[in-house]
């Protein structure tokens, strides 16, 4: 292992320590201000006020429907007569497609809903026909300005500024709705006038975020309304301790009917087939919304820039220079010439002298099976530029010697005279061959 890779190891591993020592720290006794927004929740974003001020309100009117539960089965013991209320605030909404067909005829027979989220059902547009041209958008800001504008209101016009409570210089996300066919809204005299139409359809601003688009929608439906709140945290522990949080949720309650209060505790629990969705917002902001995909977008960050620190460039690698096999040298050869010919081996030399001659006609002139013919040699002194005579004396030799089982050095001595009669002849023609 190079050093390269051991400071790469290094640095990852002290990484993942670091964070890993950050977050068993900070998941201590320190606040934990992630809007988590759960119902029995003690934490700034939590709503454990939000459900304590709804039930002191309603009273024996106040029920919940179980986390092992549905709004399936439980909508069945609701009265839209008696103008019963359906609730929900989180998170996420998750509705299955049969729970918001029961919804929407719940509400057309006269009930009534109030939902507080920013990831509405996806089905819901498609239910509700007066929500079809709606969907949620948001911004970036380190203030929210929710202003309530109908005439139905104690204090008419009544504006609420929220803010990040850990950081108020801290930049947040706020959620609101925008009309896809830039329809205007409905004011609440208008909505009054036409209710008296009989007009089915009709969508009212209750109340508007940063002059953007409303934050809190009463949609009329049948003989029922829907009320649409895209913030639940503006009801989180927080704000709901101050004064102006809680004269903030006096004016979003009390634009529910008093029929009995339906609480869903299960709408914010995935369940098969549920669906939920957001609108136009980026992938940063959903990693932003998770601690853990948080960290997780940090930690592959700092690995990335790692490696472009330490291991992005092409590594310049020396090239190894390699020493040729020994047995290829010339002192290699000599020496086998050598023990061959102190050994008297002198018919294997013979042969191997013969048989280098035929490979070099094969390999330079394309010659494979040369014979000892007159058009032969004649070819063969054409190609290589070596007389005839010195090609024939060649050839003279070896059919002289072929025959024998032993050559005595003389022999081998006139064999290899001729030969390199012919590799000098081939040289002074065509240069030396490699």
């Amino acid at each position: 292992m190079n050093s390269r890779s051991t400071i790469w190891i290094v640095s990852i591993t002290a990484i993942v320590l670091a964070l890993l020592l950050y977050w068993l720290l900070s998941s201590g006794a320190e606040t934990k201000w992630e809007p988590r927004l759960k119902k029995e929740g003690t934490e700034p974003y939590d709503l454990s006020v939000f459900h304590h001020t709804l039930k002191n309100t309603w009273g024996t009117q106040y029920t919940e429907i179980a986390e092992n539960s549905s709004l399936e089965k439980s909508i069945s013991r609701m009265n839209p007569a008696n103008g019963d209320v359906y609730c929900y605030a989180g998170k996420n909404w998750y509705l299955t497609k049969k729970e918001t067909e029961l919804l929407q005829k719940f509400v057309s027979a006269g009930g009534h809903v109030f939902v507080s989220t920013y990831g509405f059902s996806s089905d819901l547009n498609k239910s509700f026909q007066p929500l079809k041209n709606y969907e949620l958008s948001n911004f970036t800001s380190q203030t929210a300005l929710s202003v309530f504008r109908n005439k139905t209101l104690r204090q008419p016009n009544t504006s609420f500024t929220f803010f990040n409570g850990q950081d108020t210089v801290k930049l947040m996300d706020w959620f609101y709705f925008i009309e896809t066919n830039k329809k205007p809204l409905l004011s609440e005299q208008d909505f009054e006038d036409a209710l008296s139409e009989s007009d089915p359809d009709l969508v009212v601003t209750l109340s508007e975020l940063n002059s953007k688009g409303p934050d809190f929608l009463r949609v009329h439906y049948g003989a029922g309304t829907m009320m649409l709140h895209t913030n639940p945290l503006f009801f989180s522990n927080y704000f709901l301790k101050s004064e102006q949080g809680r004269q903030y949720l006096a004016q979003c309650i009390s634009h529910m009917p008093a029929g009995r209060l339906w609480y869903d505790l299960s709408g914010g629990i995935q369940k098969p087939e549920s669906r939920t969705g957001y609108a136009r917002r980026d992938m940063l902001d959903f990693i932003r919304s998770s601690r853990g995909l948080s960290m997780a977008w940090n930690l592959m960050l700092a690995g990335i820039g790692l490696f472009l620190l330490f291991s992005g460039r092409r590594l310049q690698r020396i090239i190894p220079v390699k020493e040729p096999p020994a047995n290829s040298t010339l002192a290699f050869a000599d020496a086998i010439g050598y023990f061959y010919y102190s050994e008297n081996e002198n018919t294997v030399v013979f042969r191997r002298e013969w048989n280098q001659f035929v490979q070099f006609l094969r390999f330079h002139y394309r010659i494979h099976e040369p014979k000892n013919t007159a058009e032969d040699i004649a070819r063969l002194s054409e190609k290589s530029g070596v007389p005839e005579r010195v090609i024939q004396h060649v050839y003279n030799q070896y059919e002289k010697f072929r025959l024998l089982s032993a050559l005595n050095q003389d022999d081998l001595l006139e064999m290899n005279i001729a030969l390199t009669q012919f590799y000098t002849s081939c040289n002074k023609t065509h240069g030396k061959f490699r």
